[in-house]
């Protein structure tokens, strides 16, 4: 039957939520390899960091769903709970600019949910560190929508 929070949000049709797979939404790595520092405006959410990302610096691939921006908002995940992290040293190279430093480990739990990726050939994950606050059906809703629209695809190298 589901629960009410669930039918309220997608009626009849979505099977009970514990046959939605979310897996694939999480980092399920125990690192990821960053450079520079974290987005540090005073009083800034996590949400502003997305928006940042679109508006400011005009990453339009950052496609993550307004309704989990709000999510983020009303559990007060904050700016420094975002991290960008790449899988290898090498991709989190390319990223490197002047005054960034030097690749780095940043050390994840089982928690880290992928916000977003960026259409660069190396990947790069926007990343909140702990997931554990959000409503289970938001990422339930995440889920599907990722399976509508998936993360962005890797380029090929030139």
């Amino acid at each position: 039957m589901g629960n009410i929070e669930q039918r309220s949000l997608w009626g009849k049709d979505l099977p009970p939520l514990a046959e939605i797979d979310t897996s694939f939404l999480y980092w399920n790595r125990p690192y990821g390899w960053r450079t520079g520092d974290r987005y540090r405006a005073p009083g800034a959410t996590a949400a502003d960091v997305v928006r940042y990302e679109r508006e400011v610096l005009g990453n339009t691939e950052i496609d993550t769903p307004e309704f989990l921006l709000t999510e983020l908002d009303k559990t007060k995940q904050r700016a420094g709970h975002v991290v960008w992290v790449c899988k290898t040293r090498d991709d989190a190279r390319q990223y490197m600019h002047r005054g960034t430093g030097l690749p780095y480990r940043e050390y994840f739990g089982s928690c880290a949910l992928i916000l977003a990726t960026d259409n660069e050939p190396q990947t790069g994950s926007l990343l909140l560190r702990d997931a554990t606050q959000l409503s289970e059906s938001v990422l339930i809703r995440y889920a599907v929508y990722r399976q509508t629209f998936p993360f962005q695809r890797v380029l090929p190298r030139f």
